[in-house]
């Protein structure tokens, strides 16, 4: 979850001191490129996460939804989102549908066999791996 983290507030505040890494290290990585502060805003976390990372975020001014994939009703938000912290959850096509302003999706765990790969590239949405 501490990888997960740090990743999100390079990717989200480039300029943060409070990480020990320099935004030009990753200024390689086109992806990174797109994104500001500015441009990420509400991050959708799916599944459970570690409350002090969440927390991390919020302080950072980032809003965060924290809802469950046991259900269908956090299909409701997806059209709001920026930014999805993934753990199980399948997506799909319909999904990436319904989140339209997506803009980049940090997977929590090992592998990506929950994410329709064609669908993500088609939108061009990167996805990041934390395991």
């Amino acid at each position: 979850m501490i990888l997960l983290i740090i990743f999100l507030e390079i990717l989200f505040n480039p300029d943060s001191s409070s990480i020990p890494f320099t935004y030009s290290q990753f200024q390689s990585c086109s992806a990174l490129k797109a994104f500001s502060s500015k441009s990420i805003k509400k991050v959708l976390g799916l599944g459970k996460e570690h409350n002090s990372g969440l927390e991390f975020l919020k302080k950072k001014s980032y809003e965060i939804l924290e809802l469950s994939d046991q259900n269908d009703d956090y299909k409701k938000a997806l059209h709001t989102i920026d930014a999805l912290i993934l753990k199980m959850t399948n997506v799909d096509n319909e999904f990436l549908n319904l989140a339209s302003k997506l803009k980049v999706i940090a997977r929590h765990g090992v592998g990506y066999n929950n994410v329709d790969l064609k669908s993500l590239n088609k939108k061009k949405i990167p996805l990041f791996i934390t395991g």
